[in-house]
């Protein structure tokens, strides 16, 4: 026969046992993207192409960042060097870069435009990562500006940093597909 104060102990340690999954549920619940893609009717910035960030590395070498920016508001993260624009570019339109990266998480996120300002997120590049944030100013139809990024951790905004990085409208097409499994 158990004893009354060990009945009561069992039962304070199945409780704690409960409460600590539940906590560590909690804590591992993955972050998620703290807005849905909003479709562009009326943009005001161009979207038949991509926007570019042209950057020097310290050694000399010319970088691409390179921006896509759907009417669905899916947004596509890609980059080349310098030396294989035209080739990065030619696999924008036969598919290859597509078939390359669309399970890659850390290329796809969602987009908004609301008072001259554009905001999209996407995944950091890491297992169980927090979203990467980007606050942008429309400077004008054809160019923004990312004025501060981050990490957002379930919804919040956590190491704030401000940056000024201009990106620029390249007429282009056709486009990779957006249909992505990590933005809906």
């Amino acid at each position: 026969m158990h004893h009354p104060k060990h009945i009561y102990f069992g039962l304070c340690l199945k409780g704690l046992l409960l409460v600590f999954v539940v906590l560590c549920c909690f804590a591992c619940k993955k972050n998620k993207f703290t807005f849905s893609p909003q479709a562009q009717n009326n943009p005001p910035l161009m979207l038949s192409g991509y926007y570019d960030h042209t950057f020097s590395l310290s050694n000399g070498s010319i970088e691409h960042d390179i921006i896509f920016l759907y009417t669905n508001g899916v947004v596509l993260f890609a980059a080349s060097d310098e030396g294989s624009l035209s080739s990065t570019e030619n696999d924008f339109k036969n598919g290859n870069y597509y078939a390359a990266i669309k399970n890659e998480k850390n290329s796809w996120g969602p987009f908004k435009i609301n008072d001259g300002i554009l905001e999209f997120q996407r995944w950091f590049p890491a297992e169980n990562a927090p979203v990467h944030f980007y606050t942008c100013k429309i400077l004008n139809n054809q160019s923004f500006e990312i004025y501060q990024t981050g990490y957002m951790v379930r919804g919040k905004k956590k190491q704030k940093q401000n940056i000024s990085e201009v990106y620029t409208f390249k007429a282009f097409g056709p486009k990779p597909d957006s249909t992505n499994k990590y933005v809906k």
